[in-house]
């Protein structure tokens, strides 16, 4: 038996009371609120939609006893996204979830807006079927990571196909306000660049949007309407550019955002300023891909920071580039920067190469050399069993395929075999003949992490326990500690 849609018209007259809900579902990041829905709801607002935001990441958090918690950390994400783990994941937090089910109901917003992103999927699922055993009638848009590519979507069609009105595919700002609009007019939302539907088992056609504003216009968070004091930091998420100069074969970044554009340094200025002044806080963090992408820009950003008396703390990713330079971080830490996260990725320059990558051995060698030097800490993101590499080249950490990327798209190019019927765990279970094996490169994890304590080196995040374990996580450094780091990541 089909599930009822969720459906409503929006009268074209506004009446008191949100455009949209926009929600975002655990588990995700505790530290700080999510930066899409702020600009989200933001952008909204500004183009005349009123935008609520619900975080039931950090809702269900605050409400979990301290033994629960584990299961917000990295390598704990199978107990969300293993459909034998997450049912009882759902059972041990039902009373919580249904609540939850309920105050979206009761929300007069005609439109919800879910932002989707691994390992997210199966909770929204059951945060929709529950609004439709209430009966509830609206409007139901997806966006996010999980919406990118059809593979990706068709976890929800294979499970809740006439749920969903319509998915936001790439950068949502523009592409949510134009489907408000048509929904106001109770017209389709077929058509706009951005935006698919699932119709008759098919995607209607699909035109990406291309970035048409400036990222001063485009992304401008507020933070309003968030618990801010529930997260367990004070720091607040910014953006100084969107896309990346580097085209990584394992990073789907190019593929989600396009192109590469940054802010003026004024306007990042301003915007600092802004937050620091409305929320109080002294604390942020940049979720560029590489904070340095435009070099010229963030140095004059720099600049203006360090001489307008606002003493902000901040830490971003860095991009290894030829261009960089020692007394960058020096205007870096003279603006504030405490904390520089660096792709160094592998030890390997033929790997390198197979990568991709705009960096190299030599510029991560000078980039870390001059965080140290200039007092920061400094965080190193390593990968293992890239497609190539061989036992000599081993100096990486766990990989895992992502949809979108060059590696998962051209898979036969790189000999990588994935398994015909992609079950949940196909983007661990690739492997190339008998020479790159998920138990292989599992070994290697377990090599490098030992290598790293004999060391004395703490690590951060690691996807070693793909089956849901129960390894302590080193807690993250704190601003006034200068603590080197290594962050095992698939990236």
């Amino acid at each position: 038996m089909r599930s009822r849609p969720l459906r409503c018209r929006i009268d074209p007259v506004k009446t008191p009371g949100p455009d949209i809900l926009l929600v975002s579902t655990p588990p995700w990041l505790v530290d700080c609120p999510q930066l899409r829905l702020a600009t989200l709801a933001s952008y909204a607002k500004r183009a005349g939609y009123e935008a609520e935001v619900l975080d039931l990441n950090i809702e269900l958090y605050a409400a979990a006893y301290p033994e629960q918690r584990f299961l917000w950390k990295m390598e704990e994400k199978n107990y969300w996204e293993r459909a034998h783990l997450f049912s009882r994941t759902w059972d041990l937090f039902r009373r919580q979830l249904e609540g939850a089910i309920d105050r979206i109901a009761a929300s007069a917003a005609p439109v919800l807006g879910f932002s989707v992103a691994a390992p997210k999927q199966f909770v929204t699922i059951e945060i929709l079927r529950g609004l439709v055993r209430r009966g509830v009638t609206k409007k139901v848009l997806f966006g996010g990571p999980a919406c990118q590519t059809a593979p990706e979507r068709h976890i929800f069609t294979n499970r809740i196909p006439d749920l969903v009105d319509c998915y936001v595919v790439g950068e949502g700002e523009q592409s949510l306000v134009e489907v408000l609009e048509r929904w106001r007019k109770g017209a389709s939302a077929d058509g706009l660049d951005g935006v698919t539907r699932w119709a008759d088992n098919v995607f209607t056609p699909f035109k990406p949007r291309k970035p048409t504003l400036p990222m001063d216009v485009l992304s401008r968070p507020t933070y309003d309407g968030f618990p801010l004091g529930k997260y367990t930091t004070p720091c607040l998420v910014v953006e100084f550019s969107r896309g990346c100069v580097s085209d990584c074969a394992f990073c789907q970044v190019r593929s989600q955002w396009g192109t590469f554009r940054v802010k003026k340094a004024s306007a990042m200025l301003e915007e600092l300023a802004f937050l620091h002044q409305h929320h109080g806080t002294d604390l942020f963090t940049f979720a560029d891909p590489a904070i340095n992408g435009h070099r010229s820009e963030f140095l004059k950003f720099c600049d203006l920071l360090a001489a307008s008396g606002l003493k902000l703390r901040w830490s971003a990713l860095l991009l290894a580039m030829k261009n960089l330079q020692p007394a960058d971080f020096e205007k870096m830490r003279a603006a504030g920067c405490y904390r520089l996260e660096v792709g160094a990725e592998t030890g390997s320059p033929r790997v390198l190469e197979l990568m991709n990558k705009t960096a190299t051995i030599g510029t991560t060698e000078l980039a870390l050399r001059s965080i140290k030097q200039a007092g920061m800490q400094s965080v190193i993101f390593l990968l293992t069993g890239f497609p190539g590499e061989e036992e000599e080249d081993f100096r990486m950490t766990l990989l895992y395929l992502q949809e979108g990327t060059r590696v998962e798209v051209k898979a036969a190019e790189y000999g990588v075999d994935i398994p015909e019927d992609r079950p949940e765990t196909w983007n661990t279970r690739w492997q190339i003949g008998n020479t790159n094996t998920p138990g292989m490169r599992l070994r290697r994890v377990e090599r490098l992490l030992e290598h790293l304590a004999d060391l004395g080196i703490p690590y951060q995040l690691t996807s070693l326990d793909e089956t849901g374990g129960g390894r302590a996580t080193p807690p993250a450094p704190t601003p006034g500690v200068i603590l080197p780091a290594v962050a095992c990541s698939p990236a």
